[in-house]
């Protein structure tokens, strides 16, 4: 399981894309947060903390995340090497582990640069005491759960599709869908009881308090639910196609 997610990992790397993806990811909040005049530039803003940044990451998540999941599944439909993965003694349960694992390994990689931008933050502040590590702390966790479920989500859909431009567009797509389009759908419901709920099928509702550093057991078992669900999906989906 863990030989699948170190190739995983290094796979990434082995061509110019995955350079690319990883250099988008960090310029992309550096440009908005200290460059680029706007809303969420930090001298701007004249707000001395990095929630201009967590409120922004997990838009740059949904398209990362489908972008470094994309070739998963398709690439190996694609060469024609699924066929020998699934040759080898072992459990198509950890085939999945180890592919998701890899892809986990590969965002925690790209989330640590962005640490400089707590470290530049923290330095110019005069007083230090307004700056809080916990709460940072906590919010990065927050990004590791949003984006694991964004992950799972990619995985899934890469198991679906052979091409890898396909298997972008459309987990894309449902990662937006998943974070935001549940708060549209529960707009439209006039009971009170059933608006509550669908909103907690979405990313959203949880993230308010996740991008604050707020973590609860509720939002956790929310996120390691929808996780085991999609991945359960991509276990579906393999046993089909060997069968």
């Amino acid at each position: 399981m863990f030989a699948i997610a170190q190739k995983e990992f290094l796979d990434f790397f082995s061509d110019f894309v995955g350079l690319i993806i990883a250099l988008f990811f960090i310029s992309t909040f550096g440009l908005p947060l200290f460059i680029l005049k706007g809303s969420y530039n930090i001298f701007d803003s004249g707000i001395g903390d990095l929630q201009l940044f967590f409120d922004l990451a997990p838009w740059i998540l949904m398209i990362v995340c489908p972008a470094i999941g994309m070739k998963s599944f398709s690439e190996e439909y694609r060469s024609n090497t699924i066929s020998l993965l699934f040759s080898y003694p072992i459990d198509l349960w950890k085939i999945i582990l180890g592919k998701f694992l890899g892809l986990l390994y590969l965002l925690i990689f790209m989330l640590i640069p962005t640490i400089i931008y707590a470290l530049v933050t923290h330095s110019i502040l005069k007083d230090k005491t307004q700056f809080d590590w916990g709460i940072i702390f906590s919010s990065y966790i927050g990004l590791l759960l949003i984006g694991s479920l964004f992950l799972s989500i990619s995985l899934w859909v890469s198991s679906l599709f052979k091409n890898q431009i396909s298997s972008f567009v459309f987990g894309f797509i449902l990662c937006l869908f998943q974070f935001y389009a549940w708060e549209e759908i529960a707009t439209f419901i006039n009971k009170s009881s059933h608006h509550s709920v669908i909103k907690q099928i979405g990313i959203y509702y949880y993230f308010n308090t996740l991008s604050k550093g707020i973590l609860s057991i509720r939002g956790i078992s929310y996120f390691l639910i929808v996780n085991v669900l999609f991945l359960l999906f991509v276990h579906l989906k393999l046993k089909k196609r060997i069968q």
